[in-house]
């Protein structure tokens, strides 16, 4: 298997509602922070600028990236892209189609996009909405509300997966923030890639732990393989043991080295 990643956190650009221009972001991020790189609001924590900051959180921004394929994936005959973090509620459009809906924070976003981008210009597009204004109308639809004694935003925090300390807290101000506050990826493969290994521990005392690997992948050809596990500390260790006894080989000295390499 041969897999190649393209990271997409640099040259992002937001402005909010189509009413402003557009501005370099950083990604991850936040709106607040970058309002604060760009010097367009003050320090939120001083005197009262608290206050004065929370039209921030009622409004929709947006956020665009133009990015061109790297050759290594143009190659590649399935291609994915991941939003490990979107905060919070968000629709991604790549090339003008509509990919993610997002509306949890603390959920990676992952889409399949071969049949969507393109080996030249590619433009992805983030709209996120204000967390406020996505619930308020559900609010005022109900006649109980969930507890939230925390909460200087109107009482929404209960209703979406979002970091409660947003919404204000005894020991923290309310600044209900947007953005992409995780890494973006996009990444390729030919035949099959991993999507994600679990380990599960069915028994442990003081002299042996079992343990139960699961590997998730994701393929579309019928072919079988082979996985190779093995620790890293372990082998340095018994590599670093007939080392001292020199009975160790100049094929297991090369593997030693790159071992340690990598723990570089």
């Amino acid at each position: 298997m041969s897999n190649n990643t393209q990271g997409l956190n640099e040259g992002w650009e937001f402005h909010y509602d189509d009413e402003s221009d557009w501005l370099n972001a950083t990604v991850p991020g936040c709106v607040h922070l970058d309002l604060l790189n760009h010097e367009l609001i003050p320090d939120p924590y001083f005197g009262l600028n608290e206050q004065k900051l929370q039209w921030i959180s009622k409004k929709n921004w947006n956020y665009r990236l133009n990015f061109t394929l790297e050759k290594e994936l143009q190659h590649k005959k399935n291609k994915r892209l991941c939003f490990y973090g979107i905060d919070t509620y968000a629709t991604v459009y790549l090339n003008g189609k509509k990919i993610i809906s997002a509306n949890n924070m603390f959920h990676p976003w992952e889409v399949d996009v071969t049949d969507i981008i393109v080996p030249g210009s590619n433009e992805l597009n983030v709209k996120l909405r204000s967390p406020i204004n996505e619930i308020l109308p559900y609010l005022e639809s109900m006649n109980y509300k969930l507890p939230a004694e925390n909460d200087q935003a109107a009482g929404t925090s209960p209703y979406t997966r979002k970091a409660p300390y947003h919404y204000g807290w005894d020991w923290g101000p309310c600044f209900v923030t947007s953005g992409i506050w995780q890494e973006v990826e996009l990444f390729g493969w030919n035949s099959w890639f991993i999507k994600n290994i679990f380990i599960r521990q069915e028994k442990c005392d003081k002299d042996r732990a079992d343990l139960t690997l699961e590997v998730n992948i994701e393929s579309k050809n019928n072919k079988s393989g082979k996985i190779i596990i093995f620790e890293m500390d372990l082998l340095l260790r018994r590599f670093n043991q007939k080392n001292d006894s020199n009975e160790i080989d100049e094929g297991r000295k090369k593997m030693l080295d790159k071992l340690r390499n990598l723990r570089k």
